[in-house]
Formats: structure tokens, C-alpha cells, sequence
């Protein structure tokens, strides 16, 4: 960091910003740095560690997808190699795969507590200004229910990437279960 080739980082970013502070300032936030830094770590790993877990159950319990899969990287890149993120939306069946991880066996079944700015109504429910709203990740996850037109997820405990397709491309119409935790306007349904 000294040398300034130290790569950005959350913890970098921040203990540049404490060498611009006064004394006081750098004595009492530099152990904060380290556990703010600790806890995205830790929470990030069992996250990741969680869904990679999933894929590996989702690959062993349905061959045939880990086979249509295999294939779809194979034609983009052959048999060596890796895909890069520039050509996920060449492989359309595993990126398919990726969201069925995310809504088969999500990793939390609630998302991110939202704070509502204006009074609203759901259900014959009042919910004030301030309010704190909790959406239940799992159940708009699972839905088999009909919304508006469509069936959302039918058969939602079965592992079916292709549920996310249409004419073999990522179907626009079926909510998409990597957004399921940022709920509302981008969301694409009301439940």
C-alpha cells in the first residue's frame, strides 16, 4: 500500500481514507476496518460455499442436465478450456442452470429487509410510512401459483433449469430468480 500497487480493496480504500484522518480517528476505526472486512468475507463464503453445494447435488440427482450443460460449454470453447463472462450469453442452458441453483435451494429464504418511503397497502394490510418489510425469498422462489397470466414456477421443488428457457434462450417473461432478492419494480411480477 505504501508503494501505492496495492490492488483496490474495500480494506485498502479505507485505510487510505484513515491516513488522511486525524490521530483519534485512525485509532478507533482501523479494528472496525478489519471487522467489517471479516464479516463481508465470512458472509460471502458460506453463501458461495452453500450454492456450489446445491450445483453439485443438482448435477449429481440430474445427469441428463449435467450433460446438456457440458455440451453447451463444450460448443462455445471445445474440450480445453474454461468459458469467460463475455460469453455467458452463449450458453444459455448454463446460465439456466446457474438461476434454477439460485430458486431450486436458495441460499436464505428472506431477502434484504426493505424500509418503506411512502405508506402502501397489501392485502387489506396497512403499512405505514417507516415500515420495515421482510419479502419471503422462498416463497416467491417457489411459487406454483398463477400470477396474472402465467403459472410462476410450476413444480417448484423440481430441479428444471429448463423452466427458464424459451426456444433455447433465456425466456424474459419467467421472473428471474438471481433478481428474487431485490423484489419490486425490477422484479418483473407482483405476488
Amino acid at each position: 500500500m505504501e508503494s501505492r500497487i496495492a490492488p483496490l480493496s474495500f480494506v485498502a480504500d479505507r485505510l487510505i481514507a484513515l491516513d488522511q484522518a486525524n490521530q483519534f480517528y485512525r485509532e478507533h476505526h482501523v479494528q472496525g476496518i478489519g471487522e467489517i472486512a471479516g464479516t463481508m468475507y465470512i458472509a460471502s463464503s458460506d453463501t458461495t460455499v452453500s450454492v456450489l453445494g446445491t450445483f453439485v447435488l443438482g448435477m449429481l440427482a440430474n445427469p441428463e442436465a449435467q450433460r446438456r450443460a457440458q455440451a453447451d460449454i463444450d460448443s462455445v470453447v471445445g474440450s480445453e478450456g474454461l468459458p469467460r463472462f463475455e460469453e455467458r450469453d452463449k450458453l444459455p442452458y448454463v446460465s439456466a442452470i446457474v438461476k434454477e441453483i439460485l430458486r431450486w435451494q436458495n441460499v436464505t429464504p428472506v431477502a434484504i429487509p426493505r424500509l418503506l418511503k411512502i405508506k402502501d397497502e397489501f392485502r387489506g394490510y396497512r403499512l405505514p410510512a417507516g415500515s420495515l418489510v421482510i419479502w419471503n425469498a422462498w416463497a416467491l422462489l417457489h411459487a406454483a401459483r398463477r400470477v396474472s397470466t402465467q403459472t410462476v414456477y410450476p413444480d417448484p421443488h423440481t430441479f428444471n433449469p429448463e423452466r427458464l428457457l424459451l426456444n433455447g434462450r433465456l425466456n424474459p417473461a419467467v421472473p428471474d430468480p438471481e433478481s428474487a432478492f431485490g423484489f419490486g419494480r425490477r422484479y418483473g411480477i407482483s405476488f
